[in-house]
């Protein structure tokens, strides 16, 4: 999936999706994605801490926020496309 890789993706018409070879991200488009959203959910509501997932901690009695994008990049008319699934595991 080129959700996976560095390059940015873009859309350049209706139909054709193009691969940067040049344009990368900063880092991982999916560290990114879930620092931002820890960020917007800490600022956003004072009933839980969000925190990103640890192995180091244990988290087994938490509640989870599980996303999955599907589609995230850049369109020829100047919009982002982003597309997914999000599940909440109590």
């Amino acid at each position: 999936s080129y959700l996976n890789d560095n390059s940015i993706v873009y859309r350049t018409s209706d139909t054709q999706i193009v691969q940067a070879k040049r344009h990368q991200w900063a880092q991982s488009i999916s560290e990114q994605i879930t620092q931002r959203v820890v960020a917007e959910l800490r600022q956003k509501q004072s009933d839980y801490w969000p925190v990103e997932m640890n192995n180091l901690l244990d988290q087994s009695g938490e509640s989870k926020l599980q996303l999955t994008l599907n589609k995230f990049n850049g369109s020829y008319q100047g919009n982002a496309e982003i597309e997914g699934e999000w599940l909440l595991i109590d």
